[in-house]
């Protein structure tokens, strides 16, 4: 009689009203599973079911008992402090469960070597190249400080003249600023820093693609890039 499996991984998204979101990742989970060698799992922070708290009450039901738990975001923000970090200390507590909490992507050490390589290749010689991240609003003191760390970091590649690190809802001025450069051979690299596709990078997007008389190059979302997709399945199999 084969021995039940005790041992859990739990994928845990944001979450979006979006159908965007939901089937980029949809599309991730099924590329994880695929490959772990473990019994896969998923939940969202908000909006989307189940939660954490109702899919780890599940697992514990069904005789789980360690809990490998992955939490895909990007910055420090309120989000991975107190609905995933103090949520899941709680319920450890309470469900008698063993959570390891798996590192979730680090902007500067995982996404950084990633993307710098990408956006060199997209610099145009003869050009004023002008990169702008963008990413969800936050007043979180530790979501400004990464996203503008990371834009800086990209801005040491040689032939970027300017770099610009933004929230999402903050395009008009942006493009003011551009507009006083002035410069008539300017190229737009414009970087959302989002996961998967959602609400705030379609409204991002939306906005880019509607301009005239600029040239603009704008990114994908992040799993949307081969190289950190994979990054990612790596990181996770390591753990099984």
């Amino acid at each position: 009689m084969q021995k039940k499996q005790t041992k859990a991984l739990v994928i845990c998204g944001h979450g979006s009203s979006v159908n965007l979101y939901k089937n980029d990742f949809k599309k991730s989970f099924n590329t994880i599973r695929n490959v772990i060698k473990a019994n896969c799992f998923f939940c969202f922070i908000e909006k989307n079911k189940p939660s954490i708290d109702e899919c780890l009450k599940i697992l514990k039901k069904d005789g789980y008992t360690t809990i490998f738990f992955f939490p895909f975001l990007i910055f420090h923000g309120k989000h991975f402090e107190r609905d995933i970090k103090l949520r899941l200390k709680k319920l450890a507590k309470s469900l008698e469960l063993k959570i390891i909490l798996i590192d979730k992507i680090s902007l500067i050490n995982d996404v950084l070597p990633i993307m710098s390589k990408k956006i060199k290749k997209l610099l145009k010689k003869n050009r004023t190249n002008i990169l702008a991240t963008f990413c969800s609003t936050s007043k979180n003191t530790n979501v400004v400080k990464e996203l503008e760390a990371y834009t800086s970091e990209i801005g040491n590649l040689k032939g970027i003249k300017k770099v610009f690190s933004n929230f999402v809802g903050n395009e008009n001025s942006f493009l003011s600023k551009i507009n006083e450069i002035n410069h008539e051979k300017s190229f737009l690299i414009i970087h959302p820093i989002f996961l998967f596709e959602g609400y705030l990078q379609k409204k991002n997007l939306d906005f880019f693609t509607k301009i005239e008389n600029k040239e603009i190059y704008i990114l994908s979302t992040l799993m949307k890039i081969n190289d950190i997709d994979s990054m990612i399945v790596k990181k996770l199999k390591s753990f099984f």
